[in-house]
């Protein structure tokens, strides 16, 4: 077949609608710290029962960045001499199927692929319908290869098909960013809530996907985003018309607790904590050391330094005090090596509840894209202008653009996502 993969047409066990070239454009990791970038990859086989996506967009976030470092090695499992390509929120056009799948569903179709890829469907969260907590769920980008390519293949069941009138530049983000903001969203019963609803990390991917989704059904006035780059909260309190907090203040990290109280009438009964700080181990072995190296090294010196290490630092602990009684939260964000002390009284004695979503449902996925289909999230609407912020900076799918791409992201340099084009 020479550079072809597969011919327009039946190649055997496989239908194409278009030629498939055998090789394609891909990013390879080995969770090292770096990535590299090959023009000339092996374009995937499409086996039984499997729909080959032609990626048109695909989104960065910081997952993506923890793999590169080898922060997500334990689930990769890689092997020596191994890669993975990297990349679980994208979008594009189902160009072939495999055996047992017929071409007639998938012709001139866009393809969604969301993180999860597979789950045992046997053990009882499956029976619930709750695949995104399956035992044996298995994620694309981590565990297998994802959309930092050209093509990627997965199983048709697990690829859901965007209605004809959602654009591919909306579609994409539902892959991961606005379904977990959503189901964090509907863990916290959020939308029947009467008071405020606040946002930590809210110019962030997945602070920029919360509020979208909020803005399709909560006014604009309950909701407060805060974090600590001044020049995009501006933004969003100018376009969005939403409440704002920068919560590093003049003088250094303020109580966003206060200032939260400050701002709402009636209370702030909801916190999503698209970051999920606290106290770092480093922090801690560093206090410890300092003692040892003092001869200061009893237990009230050692309770004093770890409380002042981890107790009532970072976000989680924040938003927490920041919520009133009956609130809930729910942390989304997660930071390597960092840890928090509890006071039981901050939640059990105020009835407050902490939750954490995994994804989401296939389910939420659906109804999100059919909300875009029926223009819930239209350019003129509010929710339809924080989606527009959620795609945040858009980059070719080349060396030079991934590496600007990833250099925004990783440096904070952009609001909301990162994206590749590939049609560019």
């Amino acid at each position: 077949m020479g550079n072809i993969l597969y011919k327009e047409g039946v190649n055997e066990e496989v239908w194409a609608s278009e030629d498939v070239p055998a090789k394609m454009r891909a990013v390879k990791i080995k969770g090292d710290g770096e990535y590299h970038f090959d023009p000339e990859c092996p374009t995937p086989r499409v086996g039984a029962g499997e729909v080959l996506i032609k990626v048109k967009r695909s989104g960065m976030c910081h997952t993506d960045v923890g793999a590169i470092a080898g922060h997500m090695n334990p689930m990769m499992g890689l092997k020596e001499g191994e890669y993975r390509r990297p990349g679980h929120e994208f979008a594009g056009e189902a160009v072939a199927v495999g055996e047992g799948v017929d071409p007639e569903d998938w012709k001139g179709t866009n393809g969604l692929a969301l993180a999860l890829y597979g789950y045992c469907d046997d053990c009882f969260n499956c029976a619930e319908d709750k695949y995104n907590l399956c035992r044996s769920a298995v994620f694309t980008g981590i565990q297998v290869d994802g959309g930092f390519a050209d093509y990627v293949a997965l199983p048709a069941k697990h690829v859901l098909q965007i209605p004809g009138d959602v654009s591919l530049d909306d579609a994409f983000a539902v892959g991961d960013a606005l379904l977990t903001a959503q189901h964090a969203l509907n863990l916290i019963y959020a939308y029947s809530t009467e008071g405020f609803i606040a946002v930590y990390g809210g110019v962030g991917g997945l602070g920029m996907a919360v509020i979208a989704n909020l803005l399709t059904d909560i006014d604009e006035e309950k909701i407060i985003s805060i974090d600590t780059r001044e020049e995009f909260l501006q933004v969003q309190r100018e376009i969005l018309g939403i409440h704002v907090i920068n919560s590093m203040g003049e003088h250094g990290p303020r109580s966003v607790a206060k200032e939260l109280k400050k701002l709402t009438k009636y209370g702030l009964t909801r916190v999503v904590d698209c970051v999920g700080s606290g106290g770092r181990m480093d922090g801690a072995f560093g206090a410890v050391e300092k003692l040892v190296q003092e001869g200061n090294f009893d237990k009230a010196s050692f309770e004093a330094a770890m409380l002042t290490e981890f107790a009532g630092k970072g976000t989680v602990m924040d938003a927490i005090a920041a919520v009133n009684k009956g609130g809930q939260v729910c942390v989304v964000g997660s930071r390597d090596k960092e840890h928090m002390l509890f006071p039981v009284g901050n939640w059990m004695g105020r009835e407050v509840g902490v939750i954490g979503p995994w994804g989401g449902p296939y389910e939420t996925a659906e109804s999100i894209l059919n909300s875009m289909d029926q223009e819930e999230y239209a350019p003129d609407t509010e929710a339809g202008k924080a989606l527009a912020m959620l795609r945040g900076k858009e980059c070719p799918f080349t060396k030079e653009g991934f590496d600007d791409g990833y250099e925004a992201l990783t440096k904070g340099k952009v609001m909301g996502r990162v994206y590749f084009n590939m049609d560019l």
